[in-house]
């Protein structure tokens, strides 16, 4: 799991989904916008459309939770929170592709708020 410090409120989230822009990768779509704080937060969402079986989404999760944990270290100075909403084809891939999907999604993101 990711620490507490780095999880949004459900407050911040909802703003996220209504104000944040949007960017997409293979396996995610991002909604994120800047923070005032010197650390990133991060949110998992995962609907019942991935997988009926609650065993699926939340091992999906549990992938995503681990790749954020993992990355977090270079994000710790960025200023982004950002809402995670993993697609369909999350459910059959492999830890080294969400983090290595992940990773992309990330760098994209930073270098577009620099």
């Amino acid at each position: 799991m990711i620490s507490k410090k780095i999880k949004l409120k459900g407050e911040e989230i909802k703003y996220i989904l209504e104000k944040g822009l949007e960017a997409t990768s293979k396996l995610f779509i991002a909604r994120y916008n800047k923070n005032n704080r010197n650390s990133g937060g991060f949110c998992v969402i995962i609907s019942r459309k991935i997988s009926n079986k609650a065993v699926d989404r939340n091992k999906a999760r549990r992938k995503i939770f681990e790749a954020i944990r993992l990355i977090n270290k270079e994000l710790e100075s960025k200023d982004l929170n950002i809402v995670l909403i993993p697609k369909k084809l999350i459910v059959n891939k492999e830890f080294s592709e969400i983090k290595q999907d992940l990773e992309v999604l990330i760098t994209k993101l930073t270098n577009k708020n620099g």
